[in-house]
C-alpha cells in the first residue's frame, strides 16, 4: 500500500508541478499580451492625435488658399477690365491715327 500511495504522491507532485508551470506560462503570455495592448492602444491614440493637428492644419490651410483665389481671381477680373478698357483706348488711337494719316496723305496730293 505503501508504494501506492508513494506512487499517488509522485503523480500529485508532477501534476501540480504541470499545472504551476502552466500557470506560469500563463501568466507571462497575459502580461506580454497587455504590454503589447498597452503599446497599441498609446501609438494608436499618438497617431491620431497626429492625424487630427494634420486634418486641423489642412483645413486652415484649405481656407487660406480659398482666400488667397479669391483674391486672385478679383485682381484677375481687374485686369481683364483694364484690358478691355486699354483696347477700346488703342482702337481710338488707331481711329485717330488713321484719320491723320488720311488728311496729311489728301493735303500731300494737293499740294
Amino acid at each position: 500500500m505503501r508504494l501506492t500511495k508513494q506512487s499517488y504522491s509522485e503523480k500529485i507532485a508532477e501534476i501540480n508541478k504541470g499545472y504551476n508551470d502552466k500557470i506560469k506560462e500563463l501568466q507571462a503570455e497575459l502580461e506580454s499580451k497587455t504590454e503589447f495592448n498597452k503599446r497599441w492602444i498609446k501609438e494608436t491614440k499618438l497617431i491620431t492625435e497626429n492625424l487630427e493637428k494634420l486634418i486641423s492644419d489642412l483645413k486652415i490651410e484649405i481656407h487660406r488658399l480659398r482666400k488667397e483665389n479669391k483674391n486672385l481671381r478679383e485682381k484677375l477680373h481687374e485686369c481683364g477690365n483694364k484690358i478691355e478698357q486699354y483696347k477700346v483706348f488703342v482702337q481710338l488711337v488707331t481711329k485717330d491715327v488713321n484719320k491723320i494719316s488720311n488728311m496729311t496723305v489728301a493735303s500731300a496730293d494737293v499740294i
